[in-house]
């Protein structure tokens, strides 16, 4: 069962913000995964994020990262699934009130 689970609205993050907010999570997962206070949350933590599928124009939550069956945190595979977000899901507002999203 995951207790934390980072959402990450990709649609909403300009690509500089976005480089920003994956070196928090490495650094949130690092902290964690040295903590020895931690270990009640080492095989809770999630990652997903929203975009937009563009071949539907619908918005999809995808889950990016869970720990294993067993319930083990996994530093490299959750480096390897912040690190693999991908980056070209930005949408800049439109203020145009008869646009809706």
């Amino acid at each position: 069962m995951v207790l934390v689970c980072f959402v990450i609205d990709l649609r909403s993050l300009p690509p500089q913000l976005l480089r920003d907010v994956k070196q928090s999570l490495l650094e949130v997962a690092n902290f964690y995964a040295i903590s020895s206070e931690s270990e009640s949350l080492r095989d809770k933590i999630g990652l997903c994020y929203v975009f937009r599928n563009r071949i539907s124009s619908s918005d999809e939550l995808k889950i990016a990262y869970s720990p294993s069956p067993r319930g083990n945190f996994d530093l490299r595979d959750f480096h390897h699934a912040v690190n693999h977000l991908p980056t070209d899901s930005f949408l800049p507002e439109i203020d145009d009130p008869g646009v809706s999203n």
